[in-house]
């Protein structure tokens, strides 16, 4: 991720947080900060050395106890008019829905229902999540899934291509139920009333990313 939003412009930098510090060491070089750590500790945020633009959380706050907690902690280092981006799996994917009405709520390996996942989210809980927290939602987006595989016979290749063109088309009409995931842009509510009484107000030039 680091390398893509360095190949937009030089001025950028790139912070992150990481857990496990294997993790960090492969992905140091990358940074021009990486702090080992969990997003849920105070401390670590106060490790922060500079005030930030965006801050993205993918995949990762469904991981922690508290995501409005988190989200408060990440709000005093952002810059005024920055933002956050949340992606987070849709736990009313019609999959789960059709599990549930069997009695069925069985954890995975990975996706929607990773047996890592503390916290469940809709949409709509998502959104009041980061409104919780002291946060305007400005932008969601619905996610078809994850990324088709590649390869196989021309028949494989043309029923997975079916398979995805007929996703898309659901997940359009239907997002609630069809998208596995949502991606959800928030802006402090303190710098969107901001924003609404001075309109004409230039604001920083996007720099810093974590």
């Amino acid at each position: 991720m680091a390398t893509c939003f360095r190949a937009t412009s030089s001025s950028i930098r790139v912070l992150s947080a990481r857990e496990r510090k294997t993790l960090a060491t492969e992905a140091r070089p990358h940074y021009d900060q990486l702090i080992v750590g969990s997003i849920e500790e105070p401390e670590v945020w106060g490790r922060l050395e500079r005030k930030v633009d965006a801050m993205i959380f993918g995949d990762v706050l469904e991981h922690t106890a508290d995501p409005v907690r988190v989200l408060q902690m990440a709000a005093s280092h952002l810059r005024d008019d920055g933002i956050v981006v949340v992606s987070m799996p849709n736990v009313a994917h019609v999959k789960v829905r059709l599990r549930l009405l069997f009695g069925r709520f069985d954890y995975e390996d990975w996706g929607i229902m990773d047996r890592t996942h503390l916290r469940f989210f809709t949409r709509q809980t998502a959104q009041t999540m980061l409104r919780d927290a002291g946060f305007e939602v400005l932008h969601s987006e619905a996610i078809r899934g994850f990324s088709q595989l590649k390869g196989g016979s021309a028949i494989q290749r043309y029923g997975r291509t079916a398979r995805a063109r007929v996703r898309n088309f659901l997940v359009k009409i239907w997002p609630t139920m069809f998208a596995k995931q949502f991606i959800h842009v928030g802006i402090r509510l303190r710098d969107r009333e901001r924003e609404r009484q001075d309109p004409v107000g230039g604001s920083a030039t996007k720099s810093s990313t974590v």
